[in-house]
């Protein structure tokens, strides 16, 4: 059937049969929402012309659709609950090739015209296939495949696929730059490909687009040879070759336009046609499969049809004169409801489920582990309720028993003094520190004589110290002396049988596949030998028992355990054909550690220690239930803020107001005359000054010391948080056992910090991640097996983060449906894998969808559904980030809080290369000016779309993406506010609306009678102008009352805060910090 014939009957079909009426919404008893949306407008659409110019194919929201060329109404082809995209025709007009899920991960389909006779070409499951093309033949299709691992998730290649699946070709192999290709087009007869290369942008963030970044490449299928064909300054990407052959027209950057030019393929000549298009992305970091949507040309040579702002127009390229095609269509979804879970952030008591560091005594009597930042100890055979092993104010960490069982080194550590190793009499409790160091010493072990100590210090880390000793193995006398330097490495085993040498683990050559590498030195530090490579962080936390003839490790996150001796080679671990390996727990498990006769290895999960005698294939795996349960902090008394103007958020502003606090709760709220105090309340006057509600930030990262493994008294990034209002701080990217635990010790109060909400660790979809969070999620089970392994650790906010395929997002959140729990989506900058995830009722979406502006239909389908927006304006997707803005204009290392509590900052992200992390006044002083245009079509864009949903009833979170603790919450306030959103949207946003998001707003998020006591107290008004939010005079955290500049507790108590480790020394009134020296 002729191609007009067929698109024909399409749209006499759905003439016959209408869509519901825009509106109609349908229940199950699901609770999937069926939603019918009229809609004029598209938001980064991908469009295709029929070969004989009479129709038009697009994409919008991931359904395709097909109208006739001169406008009107369109119809869909390929519509549900699968994602579609990227339509092209074939050259004879009867076929669509495009990309579908329907599999569960993203493949080339093809079909009819009318949408029949669908089938799939290529059969991948887990890497990612982009941009498909017809070759001139209509016998095979090009793509772009990218793998999903960290050494070539930024690197892609272009494959031919025949369509009777007998070919699959490489013909545009990967860039050894490392950079992506992308937009495979071919020429009308076919010898010729042209493509887009990604061939500038070196920094790992941030992108010049007026710099010559892209460029358009020329294949000659024939020869196989390659050459540049576009290029320039403001780039070049996204080529179309007109059906002549005789021109390609591409789009280019100009300042902050996005540009639509033809270049004559005859004469070389490149014509600047079209200015009004919708952004580019040109300045994404991140590969895309289209920089900018797929258009083309009609059979005339001389016009071409386009997405622009919304709009489908025509553009003629000869008069540059452009008119808007117009189109209507009724997007039909059925969306999931996205996973509200009602949470508990004042529990009576707390159930303390993180136990780490595990110590068997040798004799298998006593296990010692470490709980709230303090040791403890529990009889094995007869467990009860755990003891404390020390009486000690300090952090306690690392325990390990001497050969005879009689003795105990651990370390302990006060933020003024530093670390200390200590030993300890078993018996009589008798303790004598050997070691002293302002450096953090972790995993002391005796030598099997019980003469010597290894241990080892760590990196220094802004929280916790600055740079002392060299970092590395030491080895001390157990009766104290002078310690002696070994070797760097990156962690201790011990020592081996003889004593002779010492097992170590080497630095971590991630991208040279040395992500773990088991060795060993002689007692001099020489001699280096090594025994076990694990080539990817996929394999981890390698366990060797004393023996040294077991192997325990983490492959995936599940513990396995293998017999093992050391060679002269060392082996390279892998799971393929490797009959000797054990699976221990298909749920996983943390904190390997071994008998000292190497007969039984325990690990945890949750508040359970867990173990087996790895010499007995078929031996049971034995439960030993750990029971801890601790009061919640509440404190005492009543405190009355009295005479201030309160925002409640929720409810009318009280110009002269009274707020009564007794515990931990708000009892009563409302105008001064009638609000009874209490005759025993501690008074706060608040005249001329205002109370609102704690703020929420929805996305902070501001975990400290992420990779040491222990963890400060006091830690300066939650500090700053509360000086600066935020009560409630949700980090999601965050590990396991450290975000649990420091949780744990924020209920009981021992940890000053804003309630903690965690994701954990990560759901990561990128084989290889350097920090061990790869899932491959293969079936529904191990999904669940994510949920039982998180299930027994507590409560947390899953993070689905950079999951490759479709399926695996299914899974992950069908599962955690199941468990109860939320998941927060990371779309990673990629703007199908943000509409899948809405559709798919994701809690909350971190992050912009990369585009600037949302238009008409993603309003509406945003608003239809109930999923939450972070959109971290601060770190804008899709453009230069939005705290170059800040930095560009404002001066925030003068703060005194800033000088006071934060000692360095976020510079990961500055377009001025430097090391991750930088003081305040580093990253602000010394940093990029740009046009204010393009924050125009940046943050301030997206800002604009988010306030447009606010204002349409979508929940949109303020998140301050942890660039710098505390303030960088009021930056991305002041910037939503630089888009327009009025002040009060503004902090309900940074409130309430984080509240609601996560299951919270029965506790927090307003000022109401019965809700938890999180309040700060500002000198000036925020509803005047939002930058009086960054006025925080008293920070009031489950019922305990700060001084926000000093983090003194004031009010019911007299409680000062306790030096830093950058104070104990005398600067002579000079800004400068301790940790600001060093390498």
């Amino acid at each position: 059937m002729h191609i007009r014939l067929l698109i024909l009957f399409v749209l006499a079909y759905a003439a016959a049969h209408p869509a519901p009426a825009s509106g109609d919404s349908l229940s199950s008893h699901t609770g999937v929402k069926t939603v019918n949306l009229d809609l004029s407008e598209g938001t980064w659409m991908s469009l295709d012309v029929s070969p004989d110019g009479k129709f038009i194919s697009f994409d919008l929201l991931n359904d395709i659709y097909v109208m006739p060329a001169s406008g009107g109404k369109a119809v869909a082809i390929h519509q549900g609950s699968v994602a579609q995209r990227s339509p092209q025709f074939s050259a004879d007009g009867q076929f669509l090739t495009y990309l579908s899920d329907e599999s569960g991960a993203d493949n080339v389909w093809v079909s009819r015209v009318d949408g029949s006779e669908a089938r799939q070409i290529t059969q991948e499951s887990h890497a990612m296939i982009a941009g498909p093309a017809w070759a001139a033949d209509g016998k095979s299709i090009a793509a772009v495949k990218t793998y999903s691992d960290i050494f070539r998730v930024r690197n892609s290649e272009i494959h031919l696929y025949n369509l009777d699946g007998t070919s699959d070709e490489i013909i545009v192999s990967p860039p050894q730059s490392g950079k992506d290709v992308q937009e495979p087009r071919f020429s009308p007869d076919g010898r010729y490909l042209y493509y887009t290369e990604r061939i500038g942008g070196d920094h790992y963030v941030y992108m010049n687009t007026g710099l010559k970044n892209f460029a358009i490449n020329k294949l000659d299928l024939e020869t196989g040879k390659k050459r540049r064909a576009i290029s320039g300054f403001g780039g070049a990407s996204t080529p179309q070759v007109s059906p002549d052959g005789n021109s390609v027209a591409f789009i280019r950057r100009l300042g902050a336009k996005t540009v639509l030019f033809v270049k004559d393929l005859e004469t070389g000549y490149e014509q600047p046609i079209y200015d009004e298009l919708g952004r580019d992305l040109h300045g994404d970091y991140l590969p895309q499969e289209h920089y900018y949507p797929s258009f083309d040309w009609f059979p005339d040579n001389r016009t071409i049809a386009i997405w622009a702002k919304g709009k489908i127009v025509r553009i003629d390229t000869h008069s540059a004169s452009a008119e808007e095609i117009p189109f209507s269509l009724t997007s039909r979804h059925e969306l999931q409801p996205a996973i509200r879970v009602k949470q508990d952030l004042a529990p009576e008591q707390v159930t303390i489920r993180t136990l780490r560091q595990l110590a068997p005594q040798p004799n298998g009597q006593t296990m010692l582990f470490r709980a709230v930042g303090k040791l403890w100890k529990i009889k094995m055979d007869a467990p009860a309720r755990p003891a404390r092993l020390t009486t000690s104010d300090a952090a306690e960490s690392d325990p390990a028993w001497s050969p005879d069982g009689q003795k105990i080194v651990y370390t302990n550590w006060t933020d003024q003094t530093g670390s200390r190793l200590v030993i300890r009499n078993a018996a009589t409790g008798e303790e004598r520190t050997i070691v002293e160091s302002r450096g953090v010493i972790r995993e002391p072990r005796f030598s099997n004589s019980g003469d010597l100590i290894a241990y080892r210090i760590m990196e220094p880390d802004p929280s916790f110290n600055a740079a002392g000793p060299e970092t590395g193995i030491y080895i001390v006398d157990a009766s104290g002396g002078t310690s002696r330097f070994l070797s760097p490495s990156s962690g201790l085993v011990g020592f081996s049988a003889d004593d002779s040498r010492l097992l170590l683990f080497a630095e971590p050559a991630f991208y040279d596949r040395r992500a773990s590498v088991l060795m060993s030195v002689n007692l001099d530090g020489g001699d280096p030998q090594e025994h076990a490579i694990a080539e990817t962080a996929d394999i981890r936390n390698l366990s060797l028992s004393p023996d040294q003839a077991w192997l325990g490790f983490k492959y995936h996150n599940r513990p396995y355990v293998m017999p093992f001796d050391i060679r002269d080679e060392p082996i390279v671990l892998s799971m393929e054909d490797n009959s000797s390996v054990r699976l221990l727990s298909e749920t996983g498990g943390y904190e390997m550690s071994w008998s000292a006769d190497a007969s039984r290895l325990y690990w945890t999960m949750g508040a359970e220690i867990l173990s087996v005698e790895p010499a007995t294939q078929s031996a049971a795996i034995q439960s030993t239930p750990i029971q801890m349960e601790m009061q919640t902090d509440i404190p005492e008394g009543i405190i009355a803020f009295v005479g201030g103007k309160i925002i409640p958020i929720e409810g009318e502003v009280i110009e002269n107001g009274t707020v009564i606090v007794e515990g931990n709760r708000i009892t009563a709220v409302g105008p001064h005359s009638k609000v009874k105090i209490p005759w025993n309340a501690t008074r706060i006057d608040i005249k001329g000054k205002t109370l609102m509600p704690g703020l929420f930030d929805a996305h902070g990262h501001i975990e400290c010391c992420f990779r040491s493994g222990t963890m400060p008294q006091q830690h300066p990034t939650r500090l700053a948080a509360l000086a600066y209002g935020i009560t409630t701080n949700f980090d999601p990217y965050s590990n396991d056992l450290m975000s649990y635990e420091s949780g744990e010790m924020t209920l009981t109060g021992d940890l000053v910090g804003p309630r903690w909400l965690k994701s954990g660790q990560v759901v990561h979809g990128l084989e290889g991640r350097t920090d061990g969070v790869y899932h491959p999620l293969a079936s529904i089970e191990d999904a669940r097996n994510v949920l039982q392994r998180r299930t027994a650790l507590g409560p947390s906010i899953l993070k689905s983060y950079k999951l490759s395929t479709r399926a695996q997002r299914q899974r992950l959140l069908q599962a955690a449906r199941e468990y109860g729990y939320m998941v927060d989506g990371e779309g990673a900058g990629q703007f199908y894998t943000n509409i899948g995830m809405i559709i798919d009722g994701h809690t909350n979406l971190e992050h912009n969808l990369p585009v600037a502006t949302y238009y008409e239909d993603l309003q509406k389908l945003i608003a239809a559904s109930d999923v939450s927006m972070t959109p971290t304006l601060i770190v804008t997707f899709g453009e230069l980030f939005g705290e170059n803005f800040i930095y560009e204009n404002e001066d925030p290392w003068k703060e005194d809080k800033v000088r006071t509590f934060i000692p360095d900052v976020n510079n990961a992200y500055n377009p001025i290369a430097g090391p991750g992390g930088a003081p305040l006044h580093v990253r602000c002083m010394h940093s990029i000016h740009v046009s204010d245009e393009i924050y125009d079509i940046g943050f301030r864009s997206v800002g604009r779309s988010l306030t447009k949903l606010a204002e349409a009833g979508a929940t949109v979170n303020v998140g301050s993406h942890g660039q710098a603790s505390g303030i960088a919450m009021h930056w991305e306030m002041l910037l939503f506010a630089e888009s327009g959103m009025a002040p009060l949207d503004i902090l309900r946003a940074a409130t309430l609306n984080g509240a609601k998001t996560y299951g919270l707003d029965h506790q927090l998020g307003s000022i109401k009678a019965g809700k938890l006591a999180d309040i700060i107290i500002l000198d000036k008004d925020p509803t005047v102008d939002i930058r009086n939010a960054n006025s925080v005079r008293y920070t009031m955290v489950n019922g305990r009352l700060y001084d926000a500049h000093t983090m003194n507790e004031i009010g019911n108590y007299d409680r000062p805060r306790k030096e830093f480790y950058w104070e104990t020394q005398p600067t002579n009134g000079i800004d400068w910090k301790w940790t600001w020296s060093g390498d």
